[in-house]
């Protein structure tokens, strides 16, 4: 290799960690703000090893991460503000008795 490929898979190295860091701060803002919201969110690995993101009533419910792509982080942002800006809150139906 020479020595401007081994400094650009450097760089690429550097750059997919901040993203990997990036995400997982994200998901958790995004965690806590539901929470605070009283919206549901849920974060989980499907059998294809997809980290899956599920907010109800989001813009986006469905948002999808690998490590080939990230593709989703501005719909985990765009969720993210939705969920601090006062995200509508889940009204649950009242028993009548």
């Amino acid at each position: 290799m020479t020595t401007q490929t081994v400094s650009n898979t450097e760089k690429l190295a550097t750059i997919k960690n901040a993203q990997d860091a990036l995400i997982y701060d994200l998901i958790t803002q995004m965690l806590r703000a539901a929470k605070a919201a009283g919206v549901y969110a849920s974060v989980w690995n499907d059998d294809e090893n997809k980290l899956r993101v599920t907010v109800h009533g989001a813009r986006r419910q469905y948002i999808t991460f690998t490590d080939e792509d990230k593709s989703d982080i501005s719909a985990l942002i765009a969720t993210v503000e939705w969920l601090l800006n006062g995200a509508p809150k889940v009204e649950t139906p009242e028993d009548d008795e």
